[in-house]
Formats: structure tokens, C-alpha cells, sequence
């Protein structure tokens, strides 16, 4: 018969065990990556980001020139980071069993990203939100790209500033408080500054993460973060 101890010892690995998917549930791991990708997190923390490392709401994410980066969300959602961009991962929750508890609103602060929404997109539409400087995306399960081009930038070019949009599939409802516009597959709108969403042709803008970024991603134990101290 087991002893108190024993019993004791097997509580508790069976509460992390099952505690465990808890946690990955809400968190995104990285993927792919070519190049340095770090976070700063909600108390300020910096950290650099490799293969396997682990994502949380409040993270802020930035690529530096020329990296790409992919993060796989629990869902089944996926983001690939374009270079020189900032993404501040507001909410993010999901459980398989409960889709009233799904959230998922991550803002783009600057550069452009790709996102192929997961089950949170398909189950749970109102719950998915992508935050921009000039407009909220939501979706009703997806695949699109968001630029940030205000300011101009790399690869925004003589584009007319504002945040550009492209729809691959599904489609997406472009809003803010000058009006809506819903973006389908094969169509593209821009956002400028206090203008309401409108339909543009194709920006253009360069979309060309490595190869190996259509391979299967990174599995295994969670890599070692480097933590940046000041």
C-alpha cells in the first residue's frame, strides 16, 4: 500500500501533468525561425526567441531585418512574421472542450504579418480580432495578410500610407469608426488614417519567408530562452 508520501508525490505529477495542456493552451511556440526574434513581456523582461520557444498573452514579438519567423498557436493557428515587425499578443485563450472561453486579439504595431486562422477563427468568430493603427480585422475563418505601411517602411515603397490588407481565403470584415468593409478572397483594401476601409488593387508588398517555412515545424521539449537583463 502506498505510502502518505508516495501518495502525496503521486498527486502532484498528476496535477501538472493535466495541468500542462492547460498552459499550452494558452501559449503559441515557435516554429520557424531565420533570424533573431525576441519578446518583452508585460513587466518589461526581454528575452530572445529560438525554435520551440513559447509565447503567452502580453508578449510583445519583434523581428529584426531580414528575419521571418512562424508561431503555431494551440488551435491550430498559425502567424508568420514578416522582418522588421512588432506584434503585441493581447489575448489568448482556448479549450478544446469549452469554445466559450476562446480569445485571440493580437495588435500589429508595425510591419506586416500572414495569418491562417485555427479552430478559434472557425468556432468562434467574434472572439478573433487583429487590432492595426487604422482599423480592427475580424474574421470568419481565414487566411490573410495585414502591412503596416503609415509610415512607409521597408518594403512599402511609394504605396500611399495606410494599413493594406489582402484576403486569400474566407474573407474578413475591415472596421473602424469611419466605416466597414468586408475583404474576400483575391481582393485587397487599404486603411488610411480617419478614412474608412477601401478597396484597392494588389499593393504588391514582398511576402517570401524560406523555404523550409512550408516544412513541418519544430517539435520537442521547449527550447531555452536567452533572458536579456538591464
Amino acid at each position: 500500500m502506498p505510502s502518505t508520501r508516495n501518495l502525496i508525490a503521486i498527486m502532484v505529477a498528476g496535477a501538472f501533468v493535466l495541468g500542462t495542456p492547460v498552459a499550452l493552451a494558452n501559449s503559441g511556440q515557435v516554429t520557424h525561425l531565420s533570424g533573431t526574434l525576441s519578446a518583452k513581456k508585460a513587466d518589461g523582461s526581454m528575452r530572445i526567441l529560438s525554435s520551440r520557444s513559447e509565447v503567452a498573452a502580453g508578449d510583445t514579438v519583434t523581428t529584426e531585418k531580414d528575419t521571418y519567423a512562424n508561431i503555431r498557436f494551440a488551435d491550430g493557428g498559425n502567424m508568420t512574421i514578416k522582418p522588421n515587425t512588432t506584434i503585441k499578443i493581447e489575448k489568448l485563450s482556448y479549450d478544446a472542450k469549452n469554445p466559450k472561453g476562446d480569445s485571440f486579439l493580437a495588435t500589429l504595431v508595425s510591419g506586416g504579418l500572414r495569418m491562417i486562422t485555427g479552430l478559434i477563427g472557425q468556432r468562434s468568430r467574434d472572439n478573433f480580432k487583429m487590432g492595426t493603427s487604422t482599423a480592427t480585422i475580424g474574421i470568419r475563418g481565414t487566411t490573410f495578410n495585414a502591412d503596416d505601411c503609415t509610415a512607409g517602411g521597408p518594403g512599402c515603397g511609394d504605396l500611399p500610407p495606410g494599413v493594406y490588407v489582402g484576403v486569400t481565403d474566407g474573407s474578413v470584415e475591415l472596421a473602424n469608426e469611419s466605416g466597414r468593409s468586408v475583404v474576400r478572397a483575391g481582393q485587397y483594401s487599404v486603411i488610411a488614417r480617419n478614412q474608412a476601409p477601401r478597396q484597392t488593387a494588389n499593393p504588391g508588398l514582398a511576402f517570401t519567408p524560406p523555404r523550409a517555412f512550408s516544412a513541418p515545424g519544430a517539435s520537442g521539449p521547449k527550447a531555452a530562452d536567452c533572458v536579456i537583463r538591464r
